[in-house]
């Protein structure tokens, strides 16, 4: 059975780096480093795992420091003694005490680590000195135990300000740039900042709800304090990494009204599933988003005929062809656009008899893609007017 690994006696202004001072055993075993009579001397790029203290400083050194290190796993990190030593930069993470500071100490700082894991206490000070525990990530965002969640903290220790993510990994939240209603109207479209989403939380739809507020019926300008607003039902959610693009399907179509989304990055309105935060772990915006849509335009039978009659002036269709289509949809304008409602129906017609034209020109003056699009759009609008006829 081992005793220690690395033991520094008398040793001063030395550079220590690049050790792996662990124990294979099956249990924890013996130091890794045991500092005695030392100072001033930096260790780095060391590991030391499965120990019972993983480094060790006595009582009669001074102003040693420890970056850019690993102590796991052991049941005492480090146990510190002594006046002014820094550890910093360094992982501490699953021992049963992560850095004990002992009695006597004076001058301890702890600073820009990773503290998480630790069993008893991320840091554990017995003296009667203030260990600076500032800026440190403690495994939770909200600071560790009992500010926050994260490992706990024992004696007096500063752990404030701390941070809400582990050194070196994004702590910006995910952002929402906008929202968007999709052309097909059964879809919305979250365009987000550069940042990868975790996809089981961005594609999770207890994280999303649309809701429909079905006019306002009180008229006082805002159509969601009604009492008549209706949760649409979501069909299917895709995140597109590469895109930075989420796109919610819904079973419905989304007709001319207003619309609510909203998006849940910290589990506040959702079903108790996580919510919805980058790879690191940060809730989108901080939080929760939420964004109104208005469909009036977009779902306007008027607008999209007119856009339907563009479509196809573009696909380049022999004069004969495209003169019979426009006017088709020309017809079905003018009855839309006379400002009367009877004659809506007439333009529903209008609208089947374009249908039926491209369906027999289909594959010979019309190709097959074409069709399917033009097709499409037109009974999209004929659904718009039939909800609106109702």
């Amino acid at each position: 059975m081992p005793g220690i690994a690395l033991g520094l006696t008398g040793v001063t202004n030395s550079l220590i780096s690049g050790l792996d001072l662990s124990w294979s055993g099956a249990a924890p075993s013996g130091n890794g480093v045991y500092m005695g009579h030392s100072s001033n001397n930096t260790i780095e790029h060391v590991t030391a795992t499965n120990r019972v203290i993983g480094v060790d400083i006595s009582a009669n050194s001074e102003g040693d420091s420890f970056a850019w290190s690993t102590f796991s796993d052991n049941e005492t990190g480090l146990r510190i003694r002594g006046t002014n030593h820094r550890v910093e930069s360094s992982s501490i993470l699953n021992n049963t005490v992560g850095v004990q500071v002992a009695w006597g100490a004076d001058g301890i700082a702890v600073n820009e680590n990773h503290i998480e894991g630790n069993l008893s206490a991320g840091v554990s000070n017995s003296a009667e000195a203030w260990v600076n525990a500032e800026n440190n990530y403690w495994g939770s965002p909200d600071g560790p135990y009992p500010i926050g969640t994260g490992d706990t903290i024992i004696g007096n220790v500063d752990a404030e300000p701390f941070l809400t993510g582990a050194p070196g990994v994004d702590t910006t939240p995910p952002g929402v740039l906008g929202v968007d209603v999709g052309e097909d109207l059964n879809s919305l479209i979250v365009q987000l900042n550069d940042d990868d989403l975790d996809d089981a939380g961005a594609t999770q739809p207890g994280n999303y709800k649309v809701t429909a507020a079905n006019g306002d019926a009180d008229g006082n300008g805002d159509p969601f304090d009604d009492g008549d607003e209706s949760e649409m039902a979501i069909d299917s959610i895709a995140y597109d990494p590469a895109a930075d693009r989420i796109m919610l399907r819904t079973v419905d179509l989304l007709f001319t009204d207003f619309y609510r989304l909203e998006l849940d990055g910290d589990d506040a309105i959702s079903d108790g599933t996580p919510g919805i935060t980058d790879l690191a772990g940060n809730f989108i915006n901080g939080g929760d988003f939420a964004a109104v849509l208005d469909t009036t335009v977009l779902a306007d039978p008027a607008v999209r005929a007119q856009g339907l009659i563009e479509t196809v002036l573009d696909l380049s269709l022999s004069h004969g062809t495209e003169n019979s289509l426009v006017a088709k949809l020309d017809g079905a304008l003018e009855k839309l656009d006379d400002g009367n409602p009877n004659n809506d129906h007439a333009a529903l017609g209008k609208l089947d008899a374009f249908i039926n034209q491209v369906e027999a020109q289909r594959g010979k003056k019309i190709s097959e893609d074409d069709a399917d699009t033009l097709i499409a759009e037109a009974s999209l609008i004929i659904q718009l007017l039939e909800d609106d006829l109702l």
